[in-house]
This record gives structure tokens, C-alpha cells and sequence, in this order.
């Protein structure tokens, strides 16, 4: 005997399934299967407009933003804890495996500031480093303000998997000013500075 059966769609379910080549992946897909209908469940991978554990939200490729971190707090562990001080996060969702660069050398950077990418929790309390972080990065900036007194951080060619990450600005030991943080996607493979 021959269990075949024929399944209707409803009109705006096949237009729905026609656009949904243009969708964001699903997460967490779940079928709740029954005798009469199946229902599917699931989660955006992340949402876009959240900030969540960041300060400023990265809504653009290429990305570029110019702020102080002086009269900021310390929310995160740069370097482990050691010589690291206030600091400013952004957040940075990545939609499918990309390699970025991110870099601080501008004219506007006028202290001895450092980067490093995080992962963090939904409620922000558990930050893990992930090994990318930079301080001074003269191979890449050779023309800085002197103000700085050491060539601006750079992050060149970083690979992150899908997710939702925190780039952090910090000073060195404390120090504070003012800074211009790019964040673009990588044009060209180059070997990563990755742990300096």
C-alpha cells in the first residue's frame, strides 16, 4: 500500500517561500510535527539593530567613527587586565564567515590606544578574548599624530565566523584621548597581526 499524500500550500505560503532566497539563514530550526499540521519554529541568527554589551553598533561596511574614551569606564579585560584601562566596544554582528580589518591609524588617534575582539554572553557578563588584539601597529601606520607617541593598533585580515563580536578601544596602561576606529571587509590575504 502506497502512503502518498498530496499537500496543498496556501498561495501566500508558496510567494513566502519564493523571496525566502533573499532571507538571513535560520537558527535553531525546530519541527513540531503532528497528525493534522506541522508547525516550524526558529530564530534570527541575531538581531541586527542590537547593541547588546557594545557601546556603538557597526551598521555599515566600510565603518568609520571618531570618538574619546576619556571619562569612560573600564568594561573590559583588554590584555588579560594587564596594562590596559578605559575603553569604548563595538559591536559587530557578522552574518557569514568574513575576514575584516580594523585599524585606528588616523591623524585623529592622539594617544597610545590598543584593539581586541571579543565574544561575550546575552547578558554581557562573560567576555572571552579571541586572541585578536593589537597595540601599535607601525608596519601598517607608519604616518600617525605624534601626540600618540607610538603608531596607532591595527588588526589586518581577521577571520571571524558568524556571530555577534565586541571590538574594543582601549589605552595602554591608562592612557586616554581621542581616536578614529575603520572597520571594513578584507581586500586581500595578508598574514594577520594578530597577538601583538
Amino acid at each position: 500500500m502506497n502512503n502518498i499524500r498530496n499537500i496543498t500550500l496556501p498561495a501566500i505560503l508558496l510567494i513566502s517561500l519564493t523571496q525566502a532566497q533573499d532571507l538571513c539563514p535560520t537558527n535553531g530550526l525546530t519541527v513540531f510535527g503532528g497528525t493534522q499540521e506541522n508547525v516550524l519554529s526558529w530564530e534570527e541568527p541575531f538581531s541586527l539593530g542590537a547593541v547588546a554589551c557594545g557601546d556603538y553598533l557597526v551598521d555599515a561596511m566600510p565603518y568609520s567613527h571618531q570618538d574619546s574614551i576619556i571619562d569612560r569606564t573600564d568594561d573590559w579585560l583588554v590584555n588579560g587586565g594587564s596594562y590596559q584601562g578605559v575603553d569604548v566596544a563595538y559591536t559587530l554582528h557578522v552574518a557569514e564567515p568574513t575576514n575584516y580589518d580594523i585599524t585606528l591609524c588616523s591623524y585623529v588617534t592622539d594617544y597610545d590606544a590598543r584593539i581586541e575582539i571579543f565574544t561575550n554572553d546575552d547578558q554581557c557578563i562573560t567576555p572571552v578574548s579571541t586572541g585578536y588584539a593589537n597595540d601599535d601597529d607601525s608596519s601598517n601606520c607608519p604616518d600617525y599624530n605624534p601626540d600618540a607617541g607610538f603608531a596607532p593598533s591595527g588588526l589586518w585580515n581577521v577571520p571571524l565566523e558568524a556571530g555577534t563580536y565586541y571590538v574594543v578601544v582601549d589605552g595602554f596602561d591608562g592612557a586616554t584621548g581621542h581616536y578614529e576606529i575603520n572597520i571594513s571587509v578584507s581586500e586581500e590575504v595578508v598574514s594577520n597581526s594578530a597577538g601583538n
